[in-house]
């Protein structure tokens, strides 16, 4: 389970409109995050980063649609020109560092320099082969080179739930899953 404050989750609709002017696909498990909570606090969950014998911690999953600081379309802006432009800044770290997303990997960008390692020339490090990855990372002990999260990867056959009870994000059956509509923080049964 990840400690999430999740943003509420979003409209296909809204998700649609957001990704058709992007100059990259969002992969299918970032954007049924997306959908599900639309970014979220995650203050204090770490996760490692290999190539550094090191970790990171993140603070903050933008979102769409939000404030400035915690909407995507305001750090697309911001950073243009400063991260490929095939790539997205999905998320911060609590001293002005970036979750960035590029051909479905995540890699974390040094951008304040916290590690003597980073330099102009190298300040991007790989953290995980895909979102869901990413997310099963999350609340691994500081400095672990470990590629799994504390219960190990998520099954395929299951998918990330937001809890608005607990604030988190806990692991479920798709099947069991599939059974609810989700608006937010609100469900239907079907």
């Amino acid at each position: 389970m990840v400690d999430c404050e999740s943003f509420g989750g979003i409209s296909v609709e809204a998700l649609e409109l957001f990704c058709k002017d992007l100059p990259l696909v969002l992969p299918d498990g970032y954007r049924a995050f997306l959908q599900e909570s639309n970014g979220g606090y995650f203050r204090g969950n770490k996760f490692p980063i290999p190539e550094l014998r090191d970790g990171g911690e993140l603070d903050v999953l933008f979102g769409i649609n939000l404030a400035r600081p915690l909407d995507l379309r305001f750090w697309m802006v911001e950073m243009k020109g400063e991260i490929p432009a095939e790539a997205i800044i999905v998320g911060g770290d609590p001293g002005g560092n970036f979750i960035v997303l590029e051909d479905g990997r995540v890699w974390y960008y040094d951008h304040q320099y916290r590690f003597p390692q980073s330099s102009d020339n190298q300040n991007s490090y790989f953290v995980a082969d895909t979102f869901g990855e990413f997310l099963n990372l999350l609340g691994s002990r500081r400095g672990s080179t470990e590629l799994e999260g504390p219960l190990g990867p998520k099954l395929a056959e299951n998918v990330w739930h937001y809890a608005p009870q607990s604030r988190s994000l806990q692991e479920v059956p798709r099947d069991i899953h599939a059974r609810f509509m989700h608006r937010g923080h609100m469900v239907l049964t079907r």
